[in-house]
């Protein structure tokens, strides 16, 4: 059952795949999100204090073309960005105040994405429908590979940046990210790991046999929310860590062809990660559980260990009723690799008609008083060549302390070099394989779908 179940939203998924070409990315806009953008953009300008934007809108006009200006007129921009429980209404409120009263003569007409979780396809709608803002902070994943939906970033802009946190298109770059992350890893309960006498594992040996000790003295060693991200473990740090083991060069043998998604290489990963499953290294409920339902059980104590983000960290330390630990999952050799990725990209669209104004707003948001409130309500490092310190709780501390000697990778499902659909695809195949599915013929699929996928992007 878990893997018949597992196959057909693999399949119905999949069949989508093909749609997240970067040179049509219009045909894939459906009608329903065509209605919410409609919605969505359809009440006040400012969000409110519970950031309740009303019935889903931003908060915001509508992203149509600013009028023309003139000497008596302001410029008008449009600016969508991420509210959520860190980057609250009030922080943006400040944040567009602040900016107007340094910048006079430039009115900022302010947006946020209706969901945090469909980001992507909201400005994916945007951009279909030519109503791109002059301004976008964050969900720009996809949108940064396609080619006339940015301007180029000036250089005195982009040399502010840490280098390995740019991206360049023929030399170019078109956005710039503003957080760094240490991306999804072990979290782990101190208390237990100190009642067995464990330690964090150097090999995937040493992470079996640890796996192996909790079980053996009753102790349920992972919780996992099934309920879209019971793939984690594969597609983030097992696949970063054990393909650069391989090659650090994996992305492009992938897109060459020289290694293949159903190739002995990554078979024998995908195997690794079902035997943790089907050695019952899981929280009973770990498939069908939400993403809070998976914090709670960690939180409490109902397991030693589970995946995720520093972004988490905060949360964990402060609301878990023990001392909690993170390390990085080791590969077959070591546990000196750890994934990262750069994101909440800013963007400047390619169809504005104040480029000079609307780059004022970049370098106001990259401001020493603005950024440090960025990075720091984000729970990110900084990804300029300035440091910007916080104060951070010990856990996430910790983290960086760990990891200041280990060599950060780009996460599997951030390779800018593969389509955009590469992630979700992976994402699902994971899934699949962690509900019981056969693991070669997921990867047959997944392999399939690349190389078409890859295809219509080279057309």
């Amino acid at each position: 059952m878990r893997g018949r179940e597992a196959r057909q939203r693999f399949g119905d998924i999949f069949q989508g795949g093909l749609a997240m070409k970067r040179r049509t990315i219009a045909m894939f806009v459906s009608v329903l999100m065509a209605c919410l953008l409609l919605a969505a953009c359809s009440s006040s300008a400012v969000p409110n204090e519970s950031g309740n934007n009303g019935g889903g809108s931003s908060g915001g006009t509508q992203a149509e073309a600013p009028a023309k200006s003139d000497a008596k007129e302001d410029v008008e921009l449009t600016f969508l960005y991420q509210m959520d429980d860190r980057w609250t209404a009030e922080f943006w409120a400040s944040v567009v105040s602040d900016f107007e009263k340094q910048n006079p003569g430039i009115k900022l007409n302010p947006m946020s994405y209706p969901s945090v979780d469909k980001k992507q396809e909201y400005i994916q709608t945007l951009y279909a429908t030519d109503q791109m803002p002059d301004v976008t902070f964050a969900g720009l994943e996809s949108m940064k590979l396609i080619d006339g939906v940015f301007l180029e970033v000036p250089e005195h802009l982009t040399s502010l940046l840490d280098e390995t946190g740019l991206y360049r298109r023929d030399g170019k770059v078109y956005t710039l990210p503003t957080s760094k992350y240490i991306m999804l890893d072990v979290f782990y309960n101190k208390d237990i790991f100190k009642k067995y006498n464990l330690t964090p594992p150097n090999t995937w040996d040493e992470f079996l046999q640890l796996n192996e000790t909790l079980k053996s003295n009753g102790v349920v060693p992972f919780v996992e929310a099934g309920q879209g991200v019971s793939g984690m473990m594969l597609h983030n740090p097992m696949l970063t860590v054990m393909l650069n083991e391989i090659s650090e060069d994996y992305p492009q043998k992938f897109l060459s062809g020289e290694m293949k998604f159903n190739g002995p290489e990554m078979l024998e990963i995908g195997k690794r990660f079902q035997a943790l499953w089907d050695a019952g290294y899981y929280h009973e409920g770990s498939l069908s559980f939400t993403g809070a339902q998976k914090d709670e059980k960690f939180m409490e104590g109902s397991a030693a260990m589970l995946i995720q983000g520093i972004f988490n960290a905060k949360k964990y330390a402060e609301g878990s009723q023990f001392e909690v630990g993170w390390f990085p999952l080791p590969g077959m050799k070591s546990a000196d690799i750890y994934p990262v990725m750069f994101g909440e990209d800013i963007g400047v669209s390619a169809k504005t008609k104040h480029p000079e104004e609307a780059f004022k707003l970049v370098e106001f948001l990259f401001s020493d008083a603005v950024y440090q409130q960025i990075v720091e309500k984000g729970n990110a490092g900084y990804t300029t060549k300035k440091p910007f310190t916080y104060e951070q709780d010990y856990l996430t501390k910790e983290m960086y302390e760990i990891t200041a000697n280990k060599t950060a990778k780009i996460t599997f499902m951030k390779i800018d070099q593969f389509p955009a659909a590469t992630a979700e695809l992976m994402r699902t195949t994971a899934q699949d394989i962690a509900h019981g599915g056969d693991v070669q013929q997921a990867l047959d699929k997944m392999e399939s779908m690349f190389r078409d996928v890859l295809k219509a992007e080279n057309k």
